[in-house]
């Protein structure tokens, strides 16, 4: 399941916990175990040999198995692997520029900006719903965010009406 030995699994765990601002308590009742066990496996006293603990754990602590074990994973498709690739290049970038570096290149046209913006969200609508399927948070965030914009058009919409704006 896990090459990671219980120690250093468990630490990741309380490390986790800890940065999030959630007590053992409310980890546990979260994950549906007991305080003292969660207390075990953050101590490396007692190991994960189930895959359903890894997942319920980092479900309470509000990240994936991925996070939790630190191990990577295999990407879902040629487009996601591609994706992925980029990451290190992308850091190194970070990383090497400062903002006192000069340009050396020109500056890009802002159409041709646009169109790698446009590139970009076209590729994460087609990511996205897999992605929130998979990921409860992610979904509350979106039906949440969903109605507040419902609600807001409908109070704008009511707004127009009374006061006889014109769209």
């Amino acid at each position: 399941m896990t090459t990671l030995e219980p120690t250093e699994l468990g630490a990741r765990a309380r490390m986790i916990r800890r940065r999030r601002g959630l007590s053992r308590e409310v980890t546990a009742g979260l994950a549906g175990i007991s305080p003292s066990r969660l207390a075990r496996l953050e101590d490396g006293r007692r190991g994960f040999h189930r895959w359903a603990l890894l997942e319920d754990l980092a479900t309470a602590l509000g990240c994936s198995v991925t996070d939790l074990t630190g191990q990577p994973y295999l990407p879902a498709d040629r487009a996601g692997a591609d994706a992925l690739a980029t990451l290190p290049d992308i850091t190194a970038s970070l990383y090497d520029t400062s903002l006192d570096d000069v340009p050396d290149v020109p500056a890009r046209p802002v159409q041709e900006l646009v169109s790698w913006a446009a590139r970009a969200n076209e590729h994460c609508d087609r990511i996205a719903p897999q992605r929130i399927r998979n990921d409860p948070l992610a979904r509350d965030l979106l039906l949440t965010l969903g109605l507040r914009a419902r609600r807001q058009a409908a109070e704008t919409g009511s707004l127009r009406n009374r006061f006889g704006v014109a769209r």
